[in-house]
């Protein structure tokens, strides 16, 4: 059945690929190479494991893809938009006045959270203890215990800045500096002990790049040199999550990085097959994984609808390899939490609403209006991960998450509302 498996999210991929007449940013493509990966990954580690997957695991997963492409399909259909411009017949408008100041504020940002962060760990690790320092910190660290400001760093301030050092690198000519912006972003993450935090990262500002390569292809960016560039850069960032890997005290117990790295982008596949075969629905699952964001936000507003606190999925063996994991694909918390057809229909209702904002961000960005595009970049990151786990509900659907789209739609206004010129 593993075979089967590779070969039907293949053709799905194709077909995705075919759908958007390769567009390699759309929804539909990133999310099948999330799964294409994980199950690539899951391949060539399912013998050493001792793993293979089972016609329902098959099913549900090429199920939920093609419920996301009909979503897609489905908004495209409905709804007619402006056909967007080529970018290569305009240039972006120059860097605002107050663009150094701004530079600045997102330095000072950076270095304020490594700061704090820092005397967070000092604080709660001691110097003598023989585990790594941030692993320990993360032992010691719960969400119920993070420091109000941290919160505000760590989930809000942080992926902002992140996120709009990767778009000015992206879009306006000479501005590397900002890439110091961007790295410091990263390290503040790392202190964390999150590594997931640099990888939504790391996909966003190449979600940007190739959304620009869309814009100067007339959305059609597929080609081997594009594939060739983007698995370059996919290489490096796992390498760089593999050594992030020992910083954390993640991989101490398995034997190499190699082996880390099928765990955690391959392992996905056959826990979720695991859980498919002992699941059984109950009307009391209903939201207990997926509404912890929701129900955060009418916590505070003064109803009680729960501790609003992420749920970590329970470790289990993956087949006889004597490894352990908690990722099983963002499809296990949709179905435990709503079944199978509720989980297709929320898929369904993804793909409408990505599709709808993709379009919006390809029709407003040559006038000017980069909200869509920075909105799209920064959601665009949990459907790449979505072979590994649920994170819109998590990310998207929260306070925090509402805090940076009204950050990000200030930082639209400040550098955009033009129209941009026509290159002469």
């Amino acid at each position: 059945m593993t075979l089967l498996l590779t070969v039907l999210v293949f053709l799905i991929w194709v077909c995705a690929l075919v759908n958007s007449k390769g567009d390699v940013s759309s929804p539909s493509v990133l999310i099948t190479s999330g799964f294409l990966i994980s199950v690539f990954v899951y391949v060539a580690f399912s013998s050493s494991w001792g793993s293979d997957v089972t016609i329902n695991t098959v099913l549900v997963i090429s199920g939920g893809l093609i419920s996301f492409i009909l979503g897609e399909a489905a908004a495209k259909h409905l709804f007619l938009v402006r056909k967007p411009e080529r970018l290569a017949t305009y240039a972006l408008p120059k860097m605002p006045p107050l663009a150094n100041a701004f530079f600045a504020v997102l330095v000072l940002v950076c270095i304020l959270d490594i700061v704090l962060q820092y005397q967070s760990i000092t604080n709660l690790v001691s110097a003598a203890t023989a585990d790594p320092v941030l692993g320990a910190y993360r032992q010691r660290l719960t969400e119920a215990s993070m420091p109000f400001y941290l919160k505000l760093f760590n989930n809000i301030l942080i992926p902002t800045s992140a996120l709009l050092s990767a778009f000015v690198m992206v879009f306006y000519k000479g501005q590397r500096k900002y890439w110091l912006v961007f790295a410091l972003c990263c390290l503040a993450s790392v202190l964390t002990s999150n590594r997931s935090g640099v990888l939504c990262f790391a996909i966003s500002l190449i979600v940007l790049w190739l959304f620009k390569k869309g814009c100067t292809s007339n959305w059609s960016s597929f080609h081997m040199k594009l594939i060739v560039k983007v698995a370059s850069v996919g290489l490096l960032v796992v390498v760089l999550f593999s050594v992030l890997g020992t910083l954390t005290g993640k991989i101490i117990d398995i034997p190499d990085a190699v082996e880390a790295f099928g765990i955690y982008a391959g392992a996905s596949i056959a826990l979720f097959d695991q859980f498919l075969n002992e699941f059984i629905y109950s009307l009391n699952n209903f939201g207990s994984e997926t509404l912890y964001g929701v129900s955060g936000f009418f916590n505070i507003v003064g109803f009680d609808l729960g501790d609003g606190i992420y749920k970590f999925l329970p470790f289990s063996f993956i087949g006889d390899s004597g490894f352990t994991a908690n990722t099983y694909t963002g499809l296990r918390r949709l179905i435990h939490d709503y079944n199978y057809g509720g989980a297709f229909f929320i898929l369904f209702s993804m793909g409408f609403l990505y599709s709808k904002l993709y379009q919006a961000a390809k029709s407003s960005f040559c006038g000017g209006w980069f909200f869509p595009v920075l909105l799209y970049a920064l959601v665009s990151a949990y459907l790449v991960l979505e072979g590994v786990d649920e994170l819109f509900f998590f990310s998207a659907l929260t306070v925090s998450a509402l805090l940076m789209y009204v950050l990000l739609w200030l930082f639209s206004r400040f550098f955009g509302g033009k129209e941009l010129k026509r290159e002469r």
